[in-house]
């Protein structure tokens, strides 16, 4: 469970969770699969933010105006450069693509993924609706149980309402007594 950035995380968790397989020595690994997931307003596709073909880049690097964004090289996608022994900026476009794209859960929905809750407000400023919108399509399509709760009026990172908590806490009983298949 997680909002924004940990909304995203949760949905990684819950649409990229392997079952255990054997390890070397013939024994089963633990499986790191979620049964359930909750997100509150998080963002699902890095490459379709807000409309289809917008760059999740060029959009929160303008989130704050004059370059006060103190988040800003969290978004630089870096490698290390074994001959000169530092990290360097990925500037090809395709990379970054390629990047941004195998970090978004959207691209990694399959029928088997955990049940999701979704709640996101409709007057969100930093992570628009339509990202929770296109992972719920994406949910419906393959299969996986999930819900998509609008607050109306909602921005981005509210304070959850008792009958928010109240119906996270009814959606996590009711999937965690489903037995594991």
């Amino acid at each position: 469970m997680g909002g924004s950035a940990g909304g995203h995380l949760s949905l990684m968790q819950g649409t990229k969770g392997e079952d255990g397989e054997l390890n070397p020595k013939g024994a089963k690994n633990e499986s790191d699969r979620v049964q359930a997931v909750v997100a509150y307003f998080p963002p699902t596709d890095f490459l379709n933010y807000g409309t289809s073909g917008t760059f999740f880049d060029g959009v929160v690097r303008e989130a704050i105006p004059g370059g006060k964004n103190p988040f800003l090289q969290a978004l630089d996608y870096l490698e290390y450069d074994e001959i000169n022994i530092r990290l360097t900026k990925v500037t090809d476009e395709r990379r970054i693509a390629e990047h941004y794209k195998d970090i978004a859960p959207l691209y990694h929905v399959t029928k088997d993924d955990a049940p999701t809750y979704l709640l996101h407000g409709d007057a969100d400023r930093i992570v628009p609706l339509q990202q929770s919108e296109l992972m719920a399509a994406r949910f419906k399509a393959v299969g996986v149980s999930h819900r998509l709760v609008v607050k109306k009026g909602g921005d981005h990172g509210w304070e959850p309402t008792a009958d928010e908590t109240e119906m996270v806490a009814d959606w996590f009983d009711e999937q965690l007594a489903k037995p594991k298949n």
